[in-house]
């Protein structure tokens, strides 16, 4: 299973441009080299003026750590620095006493597992490391304290200058997953690859998302490591009026491209895709968790991660909503493409709601979901909801002798399936059986949650690793909905549009809600252009149709972002009443996902 998301490609072309003002582009500082002299110098300039200076150097998970402190060490004793470095990993707790505390979140389920929620202190000796640290301050002109969770709880205090160094989820998965970085707090013992990436998930990411979060609101300077040699420092100031500026415009995710063994080829055509794919499945356009933002000033380009944004102004970017408590504070809609064109069918699947995924893998949000239909070819279908005469104990003996005994059946005499066109748009509540069919193209918009896709049948079909996908009976019969048959489905989930608002060149329409969060979706179809307003909650807007569109502010036009056909922005709660400018030819439809 993959449990971290890594593109297949980075997409450049996914670029935000916000104006800064030149004074503050000028006082960020781009490069390996440069930075260690600045912070070299720094210190010098520090201990000139006092007796002694402490500094603590945190970060992410997939900081190259040595590349780093050899290159400060280097610059520190050209400067001829009294300095000593201590590494916050030589006081980790014993790996077995780690492993026996996290290994219930990671063997509860063969496939699943339960989302931690402990605090990053519970990986070290923290009397010792505190103590540690005093005594090298009395014994020190210059103290770095470095590594993953060095500025916690227990030593926060004893710092007199912070830095984090940032990288994206991305980065730090694909070093991890590459055996180029440990685990938090292990010792190069991981047992797998995929024991890496679940460990990512349930694990590191949660307690190190929480220690993140803490630190930035401490730091002094903030280091974008995601390319080491092309490190990009910027003080406090920088960055936190960086973030302001950010919060204040139309935002497009860096997209996350994944291959699959149902993918199509649509999305490597539109997107121009490297060839080297074999398929383009998956289009991560929101996926907050684990996206991350392209920031370019003049000729410096940043990749900050997304919830950097909406943890420093959430109330600027998600607004308030029906569901806000709900969710507590995670972004609760994501949006992205399965492109089956030329490919082949999904797994026949389902998904749990929040109660379920709350009380078995301790997941914030549910995993509802819709179909939007942006392209069809021959045959596209949906499967959706179980067939009206099917016999479930019977479609049950079918699903488990294929997963035990690799018996094919013929799935489409229990799984209800409908024609699919353009425009379409298909509900999918939680405990719905459902797939995508081949030959189309489907925008997803539906609840955060992402990784619990059951499936009772893959057609005996191994994955691109050439393993046989796996089947997740048992979970899939737990949350099966079996009142979702053809007959309920036709009416309640296969969605009329009904006109909202119209003009002489445009018109709004409402095409469908998502229950269990209200997450509501419209289409907006216009010649030259159409006006709205956020109202104080987010918009998720993707360009279906048409060449490209600027979502430009009406309060302040610099505020402005173009999509183009295919892709998404993300526009934050605080941007109130914009237009919506077609800047082709052909009509433009755009499909925007709000919350009630």
């Amino acid at each position: 299973m993959s449990y971290v998301l890594i593109s297949s490609y980075d997409d450049k072309e996914a670029i935000n441009t916000p104006r800064i003002p030149s004074e503050l582009i000028e006082r960020i500082v781009v490069g390996l080299n440069e930075v260690c002299k600045r912070v070299g110098i720094l210190v010098k300039e520090t201990v000139s003026r006092k007796i002694g200076v402490t500094i603590g150097i945190d970060g992410y998970i997939g900081v190259y750590w040595k590349v780093l402190i050899s290159k400060l060490e280097e610059f520190f004793r050209e400067l001829q620095l009294d300095f000593e470095l201590l590494d916050v990993t030589n006081f980790y707790k014993p790996l077995d006493y780690i492993e026996n505390i996290i290994k219930p979140f990671l063997t509860c389920d063969p496939h699943f597992g339960r989302v931690f929620e402990g605090e990053i202190e519970m990986f070290f000796r923290r009397k010792e490391l505190r103590k540690r640290i005093e005594h090298a301050r009395r014994n020190s002109k210059v103290l770095v304290c470095f590594g993953c969770g060095v500025v916690n709880r227990f030593t926060a205090d004893l710092y007199d200058v912070v830095f984090y160094v940032d990288v994206t989820k991305e980065v730090a998965g694909r070093r991890v997953l590459n055996g180029l970085i440990n685990n938090l707090g292990d010792g190069g013992k991981s047992i797998s690859r995929e024991y890496s990436g679940k460990r990512l998930y349930y694990i590191d990411f949660p307690v190190l998302d929480r220690h993140k979060r803490r630190v930035l609101r401490r730091i002094d300077f903030y280091l974008d490591g995601n390319n080491t040699e092309n490190l990009i420092m910027l003080p406090r100031d920088v960055y936190k009026k960086l973030l302001l500026i950010l919060s204040e415009h139309p935002l497009r995710l860096k997209p996350i491209y994944l291959e699959g063994v149902w993918g199509g080829q649509w999305l490597k055509e539109i997107r121009k895709l490297p060839k080297s794919m074999k398929n383009c499945a998956w289009s991560y356009e929101v996926m907050a968790p684990y996206q991350s933002l392209f920031v370019k000033l003049r000729n410096i380009v940043l990749n900050l991660p997304f919830l950097n944004l909406l943890w420093e102004y959430p109330d600027r970017i998600m607004g308030k909503f029906e569901a806000y408590e709900k969710v507590g504070g995670n972004f609760p809609i994501r949006v992205n493409y399965d492109d089956s064109m030329g490919g082949g069918d999904m797994a026949i699947q389902v998904h749990g709601d929040l109660s379920y995924l709350k009380e078995n893998f301790n997941e914030p949000i549910g995993q509802n979901e819709s179909y939007y239909i942006v392209a069809t070819g021959p045959g596209s279908k949906v499967y959706l909801g179980l067939r009206d005469e099917a016999d479930v104990e019977e479609f049950r003996k079918a699903v488990i002798e294929a997963e035990t005994k690799g018996i094919p059946f013929d799935h489409n005499r229990y799984v209800n399936s409908i024609q699919s066109r353009e425009g379409d748009l298909f509900l999918i509540p939680a405990g719905t059986v459902h797939a995508s069919g081949y030959n189309q193209v489907v925008l997803e918009i539906s609840d955060t949650t992402d990784l619990y896709t059951f499936h009772f049948y893959d057609y005996l079909r191994p994955d691109l690793n050439g393993k046989l996908r796996p089947i997740h009976s048992y979970h899939a019969f737990r949350v099966l909905d079996t009142t979702k048959r053809a007959s309920w489905v036709s009416k309640h989930l296969k969605v009329t549009p009904k006109p909202i608002r119209s003009g002489p060149t445009w018109a709004e329409y409402f095409l469908g809600e998502l229950g269990e969060l209200r997450i509501v979706i419209h289409r907006l179809e216009f010649l030259k252009n159409i006006s709205d307003n956020t109202n104080g909650k987010f918009h998720i807007l993707t360009l279906v149709d048409g060449e490209s569109v600027l979502i430009s502010s009406k309060s302040n036009p610099n505020r402005k972002l173009e999509i183009h056909f295919s892709e998404t922005a993300l526009v934050p709660a605080c941007f109130g009443e914009y237009l919506l400018i077609n800047m082709g030819i052909s009509p433009c439809k755009v499909v925007k996902a709000f919350m009630r």
